[in-house]
């Protein structure tokens, strides 16, 4: 039987030294993270329109996320997330990130932050460009039953 499954990018990044292999999470996992960051993001998808370049979209969208009051929640989410699909590569030797996550991060948070950032925008970085997409739907949809979104929220497209 032919293997149908589409193909999915492997995408790398490279930071103190360390080779960062990311595979994009399947579907079920990047839904949930996706899930996670619409709710910490759904105020700020007012303020966006349908022509917003989706590196503009994504930039905003993290800049908001990492406003948010409950981030320590959201952040130990998405490392538990996106770990388990991240290849670290060094001096010949690898092994998966999930497997060694604090160990590795130990005293590095700004590392940690660098690989999560990149994480996000492997697999979301669609989904966060097409906000204000979904957005505009989302008025139009509401307006289809009758219903009346806040003006705020009518703003976006």
């Amino acid at each position: 039987m032919e293997n149908t499954h589409a193909l999915v990018e492997i995408q790398e990044i490279t930071i103190d030294g360390y080779t960062y292999k990311v595979t994009p999470a399947p579907a079920t996992v990047s839904l949930r993270a996706a899930a996670r960051v619409a709710n910490v993001l759904g105020p700020m998808m007012a303020g966006l329109r349908a022509d917003d370049s989706e590196a503009g979209a994504f930039a905003r969208a993290m800049a908001y996320f990492f406003q948010s009051p409950m981030l320590g929640d959201h952040l130990d989410a998405l490392c538990t997330m996106f770990s388990p699909h991240t290849q670290v590569f060094k001096d010949g030797k690898s092994f998966t990130l999930k497997d060694a996550f604090d160990q590795h991060f130990a005293g590095r948070l700004d590392r940690l932050l660098k690989w999560l950032a990149f994480s996000l925008k492997v697999n979301l970085s669609t989904f966060l460009g097409a906000m204000p997409e979904l957005a505009s739907g989302a008025v139009a949809a509401a307006g289809s039953f009758g219903l009346t979104l806040p003006s705020s929220v009518q703003k976006s497209g």
